[in-house]
């Protein structure tokens, strides 16, 4: 095997000062040459030269840059978290549906592919309390979604798998908030996004709705036994 490029890290000499530097180099021979600060791009463009590389030789693909909000990846498999906000839905069917502004909690993605297997939750709690076991989720109550399993229309269709989980990340948020929710499947579902619909100009609900970790128009439909923690 020959070396063509490394990756160097640095750590301050002080132990109480946690600056960190990551530098990408150039390897010729035994020497190691023009050093630049990593950076996304960067990092992009080494995926794509090592994947170019290695595309006849069965090697590992490397995915490109990891998100922040990621919480899990293994082989085409990953889940990641959406911040509690404002999002832009569509309730109906074609040029029938109506855009509506709607409050929703931190969502959790898990997301197989290539064939766009997608489960959305619900969760009470942001990124660590999640990786520290404490954070709960719930089937997200939506339409198209049944026990946390989402309906993959033609919306998720147009969108081609890629092994790069920051790219399907962008593509199965754009999926799933560009699509038309059409099938309530279940009658208790209408009252929860009503509610979740007028959080949008309520702010003081907005933060009652956190001060509980609960939002209150699941708590007269659900039971503690259908939050369970996720097992990676």
């Amino acid at each position: 095997m020959v070396p063509r490029a490394a990756l160097v890290y640095y750590e301050h000499s002080d132990p109480t000062k946690r600056a960190t530097t990551v530098e990408l180099y150039d390897v010729r021979g035994a020497q190691l040459f023009n050093p630049r600060p990593l950076s996304e791009k960067n990092i992009e463009q080494f995926v794509q030269v090592f994947n170019r590389e290695n595309k006849q030789k069965r090697a590992a693909v490397l995915c490109g840059v990891i998100p922040d909000n990621t919480l899990y990846v293994k082989d085409n498999r990953m889940l990641f978290l959406i911040p509690a906000q404002e999002h832009t839905l569509f309730f109906g069917t074609g040029e029938q549906a109506q855009k509506k502004q709607v409050f929703l909690p931190v969502m959790v993605f898990d997301y197989s592919g290539p064939y766009h297997s997608i489960n959305v939750y619900w969760s009470n709690g942001g990124k660590d309390d999640i990786l520290a076991g404490q954070g709960c989720l719930i089937g997200a109550p939506m339409p198209n979604i049944s026990s946390g399993h989402l309906c993959v229309g033609s919306s998720m269709k147009r969108f081609p798998y890629v092994p790069d989980m920051g790219t399907m990340q962008q593509r199965v948020i754009k999926g799933f908030f560009g699509s038309t929710f059409n099938e309530w499947r279940d009658e208790t579902i209408a009252p929860i996004m009503h509610y979740c619909m007028k959080l949008v100009g309520d702010k003081a609900g907005q933060q009652k709705f956190w001060a509980k970790k609960r939002c209150p128009a699941l708590d007269t439909l659900t039971t503690a036994k259908q939050w369970r923690k996720l097992k990676f």
